[in-house]
């Protein structure tokens, strides 16, 4: 089970900062991205001059390359296939695909629109530009291409999932809870989702309804000890603000146990005494937390250490 980690938008971040970094959390917890349907395997042993002028045995050898992270080398291969089979919408799509995950943003876009304008039924063309309009920052325009991919594939629960992400990331946490909710009733019991739907349950205003949705997302079995941690910190996060302290503090504290040394841990378990007037042992967390590697416990830590 994946394990998402909400543990970033605590109360001392402002609104905007806990949103973004959110959004980012969300996207990198996601699946790869999608290229056409591809034969088992990697391809045969074949002598180079057949695959020079194979399409269908590049392509496959392209998609392997990607899938092994070498970027340069899938563009490349991908690029051959299109000019061997220029308008072929799977080579098109894979192409587009390696061009998004080897940075060339600009270039992905153009194909995908181009995919999506010659057939404006397929869900992949239309999730694939979403994805590279979420990548390039532009929103609006994702929303726009997710409703679309959602409107053909609507059982897919990773654009019901990244949508409601994109939602989150405009504020618009009613729309977001209604795509969380679909996103579960395809995989029930989803992690991530869970905490996303607790997210924009307590920004609409419903924070003891994020409580309770953090409350049951703990009781379900297969949890691995950093799935509960992650979810503790948020919990005490939610307990924070209604109020609820000497709970937030036992969250945490929890979440300290089950991942020990944990400096975004130390962090939050510090806002929590200090809500409770411990000063002293919250203290101690914050410097366990500016002790660390980790550039965002290290820098809340210091801000709290400075304050009086």
């Amino acid at each position: 089970m994946a394990t998402f980690d909400p543990r970033h938008f605590l109360h001392q971040l402002n609104l905007a900062v806990r949103l973004r970094l959110l959004l980012f959390l969300l996207v990198a917890s996601f699946g790869p991205t999608v290229y056409a349907a591809q034969p088992a395997g990697r391809p045969e042993a074949v002598a180079p001059s057949v695959i020079a002028n194979d399409p269908e045995i590049l392509n496959q050898q392209g998609v392997a390359l990607a899938g092994d992270g070498e970027w340069k080398r899938a563009v490349s291969d991908l690029q051959t296939v299109v000019d061997l089979k220029p308008g072929e919408p799977k080579y098109v799509l894979n192409l587009a695909a390696a061009l998004r995950e080897s940075g060339d943003l600009s270039d992905a876009v153009k194909l995908y629109a181009e995919l999506a304008k010659a057939d404006p039924d397929d869900p992949e063309e239309e999730f694939g530009l979403a994805r590279t309009y979420t990548d390039l920052g532009q929103d609006q325009n994702a929303v726009t291409q997710y409703l679309l991919a959602e409107h053909g594939d609507p059982m897919s629960f990773a654009v019901h999932k990244e949508l409601a992400a994109e939602l989150i990331g405009l504020g618009r946490f009613s729309d977001a809870v209604e795509e969380c909710r679909y996103s579960l009733c395809i995989q029930p019991s989803d992690i991530s989702s869970e905490s996303m739907l607790a997210t924009c349950l307590a920004e609409s205003g419903k924070v003891d309804s994020g409580v309770a949705e953090l409350t049951s997302v703990l009781k379900l079995p297969g949890l691995t000890p950093a799935d509960q941690s992650s979810i503790d910190v948020q919990l005490g996060s939610l307990l924070l603000q209604e109020g609820k302290v000497s709970d937030a503090v036992n969250a945490l504290k929890n979440a300290l146990t089950l991942t020990p040394g944990d400096p975004e841990v130390h962090d939050s378990l510090g806002a929590a005494l200090w809500a409770s007037g411990d000063k002293r042992d919250a203290a101690g967390e914050w410097k366990a937390a500016y002790c660390s590697n980790d550039p965002v416990a290290k820098h809340d830590a210091a801000v709290w250490l400075a304050t009086p």
